[in-house]
């Protein structure tokens, strides 16, 4: 007996060495002697995939695919080398994150709770290559067993054919375990390279025998004739939870198919009945899914901004007048929404200055109550109710800050104003595409620090990924800029972008590019400036229109557009004044926000990165385009504009399209 064991233990062994030996089903190549499989990249596949795919290294592939360095585009033809037996590599202490648009190094290491350094240790180039589409190592960092009451989870980077149900397998843990862990998890998010986060505590004490695949899901077999539409219908589930569990239903939908069908867990019939008509990650307010109707009782907001009514000194009265306009805004948007049968209870707080303390609010059942929060604004205050919200589930929308950490792990917040770095990387995108075959001509000061070189590093290493060349004309002082003539062609469109947006550089830039647009009539040049330069339209908007000129910002409000003229008119009424000329302008930041949110969450709840107004909705001056920074984190606000100032005197807005 122990002999046929051991033969067939050698028969496994052959077979998995087969395995890994036998040819793959692809052409191949032989150059200078070495062997390489042609691969044809297909649609949303990175380096990480295609690495898994033929068990290769990322060196391996940018080694023999030079131009694989600026990511992998639909179609691209790939040179793999070809390998007789893999080993396979002890990914124990480590797992992949591939980098998406916008993330930094310091941003990566906050969402995983690791340090810079530790990251770097793992991959030695991180500090000079962090690119789009590539993937980083992440040194795993699991709490003891005996932390175990605390949240302790394990990164999984997700492989080909893996499912949700085979993670279940893998670490022990139940479906709804993993919903919990990532909250954003969809079929859209379960990707290959993708990273899960799982709760090691939840699967110790996870029992396998003491649950039925009842518990879970069933199984069913797709009847002739049935689609996916119709099997959603007849289980009362969304196509994004049936996808989770049968990710290979997007290749197709076949009768005879056994197929699971995820089925909420049910205490009693009561329950139950209620679970019905609901996902398994969107059937409880403890998951913070729970759609609220119209009709239902009325909705309750809790608003804390810094009024500063009891603080002196020009800086803190200059605040408060800014934050009471955005509270006035938030009012025409009640107003609004009370017309159309949304009834909102509002509670305001005052938060005073970073400094001060806000426990007291933080103690109080109108808080812990309500069913939405706007604000804090400082930091300090984001962190202490960014846990109360984490806590009681309630979602917290912050409009102000863009330099808040807290989004990297709270589900629950939705970041409005754009952090800089994923602002920046839209910005760039759209650059790009738009100014494709134009003469880029970049304008710096000798000797000077400039004020943009965050921005002007990410938009130059978006163009070398894109292979597209530049210029710099470099100015002894501010009366060289109409040298620049000198570098522009008479061939091809220009675009000259400063390095710097102070107010005192436009002074100076703006008259000189001016004059020699003036004196150069067959010359097309335009301008590309930033979000600040919508406050100086007011002294620069015929020099705007006449230099063509193009600002990318998170926020825009056309003054000439009808909505806008509406609320200005609106608000003057209310208000007895005008809006302050503010980048962005407050009164409009408290009615875009107000207006989308809670109305968002009276018809078809807190889900925002789900509901139906998120795509392509655009506000007075804010646009939204929430994405999670992760499965587990919270929403960021990725909108990015592009406006136009046309040298016919029309204004332009011109929306991302990715």
């Amino acid at each position: 007996m122990w002999a046929f064991k051991f033969l067939l233990l050698q028969v496994a062994l052959w077979t998995i060495g087969a395995t890994f030996a036998q040819d793959l089903p692809y052409k191949k190549e032989i150059t200078d002697g070495k062997e390489y499989y042609l691969y044809q990249v297909e649609s949303g596949e990175g380096l990480y995939s295609v690495c898994r795919k033929f068990n290769v290294s990322q060196e391996d592939i940018l080694r023999n695919n030079k131009d694989a360095e600026n990511g992998l585009r639909n179609g691209q033809t790939l040179r793999i080398p070809t390998k007789k037996s893999i080993a396979k590599v002890d990914e124990s202490g480590y797992f992949f994150h591939t980098i998406d648009q916008g993330e930094t190094l310091g941003s990566i290491a906050l969402m995983y709770g690791v340090t810079t350094a530790s990251i770097k240790k793992l991959n030695p180039e991180a500090d000079r290559n962090i690119k789009i589409g590539f993937t980083l190592k992440i040194p795993q960092t699991v709490r003891a067993q005996e932390a175990a009451n605390l949240e302790n989870y394990q990164y999984h980077t997700i492989s080909p054919r893996e499912t949700l149900f085979s993670l279940t397998q893998k670490y022990n843990v139940s479906i709804q375990d993993i919903l919990n862990s990532n909250p954003g998890l969809s079929a859209s998010t379960f990707q290959v390279g993708k990273v899960v986060r799982i709760n090691v505590a939840k699967g110790s004490k996870y029992n396998k025998s003491t649950e039925t695949a009842d518990d879970e899901y069933i199984q069913y077999t797709v009847q002739n004739n049935e689609s996916m539409f119709s099997i959603c219908r007849k289980f009362n589930i969304s196509a994004d939870s049936l996808l989770l569990l049968n990710p290979n239903l997007r290749n197709g939908f076949h009768s005879g198919v056994i197929i699971r069908v995820p089925m909420p867990k049910t205490a009693n019939k009561e329950s139950e009945k209620e679970s019905e008509i609901t996902d398994t990650n969107q059937n409880k307010k403890a998951e913070g899914e729970t759609p609220i109707s119209i009709n239902q009782e009325t909705l309750k907001v809790a608003l804390l901004l810094p009024f500063m009514v009891d603080e002196k000194g020009e800086e803190s009265a200059k605040l408060s007048r800014r934050f009471i306009e955005y509270y006035e805004g938030l009012m025409l948007a009640l107003d609004k929404l009370k017309n159309e049968g949304i009834s909102v209870d509002l509670h305001v707080y005052d938060t005073g200055s970073e400094t001060k303390s806000i426990s007291k609010i933080l103690r109080s059942t109108d808080l812990t109550n309500a069913n939405l929060i706007i604000g804090p604004v400082f930091n300090e205050h984001i962190s202490q109710v960014s846990k109360l919200a984490k806590e009681q589930k309630i979602p917290i929308i912050i409009p102000f800050t863009s330099k808040n950490d807290d989004v990297l792990s709270n589900p629950n917040i939705v970041q409005i104003n754009t952090p800089h770095s994923y602002l920046y990387a839209g910005a760039a995108q759209m650059f790009s595409k738009k100014f494709k075959g134009y003469q880029i001509i970049f304008l710096e000061e000798l000797n000077k620090v400039e004020d943009k070189a965050e921005f002007i590093s990410a938009l130059k290493t978006e163009l070398k990924r894109r292979a597209m060349v530049y210029k710099t004309f470099v100015a002894k002082n501010g009366d060289d800029y109409e040298q620049v003539v000198s570098m522009l062609s008479t061939s091809q469109e220009n675009i000259i972008v400063p390095t710097s947006g102070s107010l005192n550089d436009i002074k100076e830039i703006v008259p000189s590019l001016q004059s020699v647009a003036m004196n150069n009539p067959s010359i097309k040049i335009s301008l590309f400036g930033y979000p600040e330069w919508q406050t100086y339209i007011k002294d620069y908007l015929d020099a705007f229109h006449y230099l063509n000129t193009y600002i990318y910002s998170t926020f825009f409000a056309n003054s000439t557009a009808s909505d806008y003229k509406e609320f200005a008119t609106q608000f003057h009424y209310w208000y007895q004044r005008e809006l302050i000329n503010s980048y962005p302008k407050y009164g409009l930041l408290g009615f875009d926000t107000g207006l989308y949110f809670i109305k968002s969450l009276a018809t078809t709840g807190n889900n925002f990165d789900k509901n139906v107004f998120n795509k392509g909705y655009h506000g007075i001056q804010t646009g939204f385009s929430l994405e999670r920074v992760n499965n587990w984190g919270g929403l960021i606000n990725k909108n990015v504009y592009l406006i136009n100032y046309g040298r016919n005197y029309e204004i332009t807005k011109l929306i991302s399209d990715k």
